[in-house]
């Protein structure tokens, strides 16, 4: 029987070891023993192995990730979270599949805040700006601090030149966290997709700017 203190402390552990890994990149590697004395526990925590998806994603490792999130999924094929797991892995490797992942995700629980902004993301790359800010209107209408949501949103209005919007989106982004680098760095990698790498260099040092320790926008500001 697994013992549910102790999966629940090594969850606190890994959370922890993953918020700290910004200034000591080698507790990355704690978090992730963490999680897995928490699954070692107890396998049939699924919150311990989505974590752990999340972790390999970060750190651009799709295939472990593929791995984990399958077999969650050979277990619970509904699970929402899973399947928008599912959903960024397969973006992550290119495949067309991401859209059909994150809308099984969406069939199940259709209010999903991440699954809809995430949704928002596919029709931008799609360059279907309205189709995208819609999706993440409605991911800010469950969840007004997403920042995955105001980004999509922001991308959207820069790209149909309603710079007033993007304005006020910026500024909701700041407020919420004056040291805000991934709303820059998401809009950094949307500005490279549509070919505007002079744009995508501006917003990738504004990310700098807000957050010195954001080494994600270094190495965006860097590619």
């Amino acid at each position: 029987v697994a013992d549910g203190a102790t999966v629940g402390a090594s969850l606190a552990v890994g959370a922890a070891c993953r918020y700290l890994g910004v200034t000591n990149p080698q507790l990355f590697k704690e978090a992730l023993k963490a999680y897995d004395e928490a699954i070692a526990r107890d396998s049939t925590n699924q919150e311990a192995q989505l974590r752990e998806v999340e972790l390999f994603l970060d750190k651009y490792n799709s295939g472990e990730a593929k791995k984990t999130v399958s077999a969650l999924l050979a277990k619970n094929p509904r699970h929402p979270r899973a399947l928008l797991a599912a959903a960024r892995v397969a973006y992550f490797d290119g495949s067309g599949a991401a859209a059909d992942m994150v809308r099984k995700s969406l069939d199940v629980n259709p209010n999903a805040p991440a699954a809809r902004a995430f949704m928002g993301s596919i029709y931008f790359d799609a360059e279907d700006y309205a189709a995208a800010a819609k999706e993440a209107q409605q991911a800010l209408a469950t969840d007004s601090t997403l920042v995955e949501g105001l980004s999509v949103l922001a991308a959207s209005r820069y790209l149909q030149g309603d710079r007033a919007g993007f304005d006020e989106l910026k500024r909701r982004a700041l407020a919420q966290n004056p040291k805000e680098a991934d709303f820059f760095v998401n809009m950094a990698e949307a500005a490279a997709r549509n070919r505007l790498y002079a744009q995508a260099v501006d917003f990738a040092r504004e990310g700098v700017t807000a957050d010195s320790t954001a080494w994600r926008a270094y190495g965006v500001l860097g590619m």
